[in-house]
């Protein structure tokens, strides 16, 4: 019997000629995998400024964590000094909500990693389970996460990337 309540009869010989999702190791683990990238536009990136890390300041997850960065301005290019970028801060709030996140579920793997650039912008990929392994929680689960992430990230001065529609485009022509 599949998810959906249909049933399916699979050849013998299939089982061995062909592939297959077996989904008994998510139902056993307790959570649903989330693996979703959000492209930034890279000309956003830039280093923090006074102005920026006081907007911050205010958000409660980054507050000790501000507190205890050694924070060097950008003109300092020694290599054991690294100035905080708004790429980075964004990256380690992300970390910070996913870890305190009610609905995920901390005992699996939880992290937010950038991966290569690409003609799309700079990918940070969200890398979580969630606490439910029902397929209608997991998608509330995972937009309310990406909702909230979407939404802040205007606070750091950063752009998302977003393939030019119509509206750009009929912009650009006037």
């Amino acid at each position: 019997q599949n998810w959906d309540k249909t049933i399916t009869t699979i050849p013998t010989y299939a089982l061995v000629s062909d592939a297959f999702k077996n989904w008994r190791g998510m139902k056993e683990s307790g959570g649903r995998r989330i693996k979703r990238a959000i492209y930034f536009k890279m000309d956003s990136f830039r280093f923090c400024d006074e102005a920026l890390l006081e907007r911050v300041r205010g958000i409660a997850l980054l507050k000790e964590e501000l507190n205890e960065a050694t924070i060097f301005p950008p003109a300092d290019t020694r290599p054991d000094r690294e100035p905080l970028t708004n790429i980075g801060l964004f990256r380690q709030y992300a970390e910070l909500y996913l870890h305190t996140h009610p609905q995920l579920n901390h005992d699996l793997l939880c992290m937010v990693r950038q991966l290569a650039p690409r003609e799309y912008g700079l990918p940070l990929e969200i890398y979580a389970f969630t606490s439910t392994v029902a397929w209608v929680e997991y998608e509330a689960i995972q937009a309310k996460i990406f909702d909230h992430l979407l939404t802040i990230t205007p606070l750091f001065d950063l752009d998302i990337y977003q393939m030019p529609s119509g509206k750009d485009i009929e912009s650009i022509r006037r």
